[in-house]
C-alpha cells in the first residue's frame, strides 16, 4: 500500500512536470512548439528524462531576457500548481527589484546571451584568429545573471527529481497500462488464432447443440467448417 501511495504521488508529480515544460516552452517563442499531450507520453513512457526537448528548454532559459523571465514567472504564477516547490513569488519580487533598478529602457541580459559576446581579432604568425570574448557586463545584468542563474538551477533540478521513468516503481504496471501497443493485441487481426479457436472450439462460432457432446455430431460440425 505505501508504494502504490508513493507511485501515485510520482505519477502526479510527473504530470505536473509536464504542465511546468510546456508553459516554460509556449513562453519561449523561439522553441519549436510541443503540445501537452505529446510531453506527457512521452514523460508517462520515460523518455523526457534528460531528453533533447528538456535541455533545450533550459538552455533557453539561461539565454532568457528580463521580459521573457517576467513572462515565464508570470504564467508559472497562473498555473498554481501545488507540487511545484519553486518559490516564484520570490522570483518576481527579486525580478522586480532589478528592473526598477535598471536605468536603462532596454531588457536585462544574461551573461550566456550571445549578444553579451563580442569577437576578437588577433594576428598570429600572419595568420587572422577569431576568438569569442564576453563583454563587460553592467551591475544589474550581473545581478540579473546570478538570479537566471539560480532559477536554471531550481528548474533543472526539478525536472531531474521528477521526469523518471515510472517504470522504475514498483508496480509500475498497476499504475500505468503499457503505452507501447495499448491497442494492437486487442483489435489487430488474428486469422491463425481464430481457425485455431474454431477448430478446437467450434461451438463458440456455430452455437449448436451438437458441439457440447465430443462424441456426437462429429460428421456436422465437420461439414458446417467444411462450408
Amino acid at each position: 500500500m505505501e508504494n502504490v501511495k508513493s507511485g501515485q504521488m510520482v505519477i502526479s508529480n510527473l504530470v505536473a512536470a509536464t504542465s511546468i515544460l510546456a508553459v516554460i516552452r509556449n513562453s519561449i517563442q523561439r522553441t519549436p512548439y510541443v503540445s501537452r499531450s505529446t510531453l506527457y507520453v512521452k514523460a508517462v513512457s520515460g523518455e523526457l528524462d534528460g531528453s533533447p526537448i528538456v535541455r533545450e528548454t533550459l538552455l533557453m532559459v539561461k539565454k532568457a531576457s528580463s521580459d521573457l523571465l517576467y513572462q515565464i514567472l508570470e504564467m508559472l504564477s497562473a498555473l498554481k500548481e501545488r507540487s511545484f516547490p519553486i518559490d516564484v513569488v520570490t522570483y518576481q519580487r527579486e525580478l522586480d527589484s532589478l528592473i526598477k533598478e535598471n536605468a536603462n529602457e532596454t531588457p536585462l541580459r544574461s551573461q550566456h546571451d550571445v549578444r553579451n559576446n563580442t569577437l576578437r581579432t588577433t594576428i598570429v604568425a600572419q595568420k587572422v584568429e577569431l576568438s569569442k570574448q564576453r563583454s563587460t557586463l553592467s551591475e544589474q545584468d550581473t545581478a540579473y545573471s546570478e538570479l537566471i542563474g539560480r532559477f536554471h538551477d531550481d528548474i533543472e533540478s526539478y525536472f531531474t527529481n521528477t521526469l523518471i521513468s515510472p517504470q522504475s516503481m514498483v508496480l509500475s504496471e498497476v499504475l500505468l497500462y503499457d503505452l507501447r501497443s495499448p491497442h494492437s493485441e486487442t483489435f489487430a487481426p488474428k486469422p491463425r488464432f481464430v481457425i485455431e479457436r474454431s477448430l478446437s472450439s467450434p461451438h463458440d462460432y456455430l452455437n449448436c447443440s451438437c458441439c457440447f457432446s465430443p462424441e456426437a455430431g462429429k460428421d456436422e460440425v465437420q461439414f458446417q467448417l467444411s462450408q
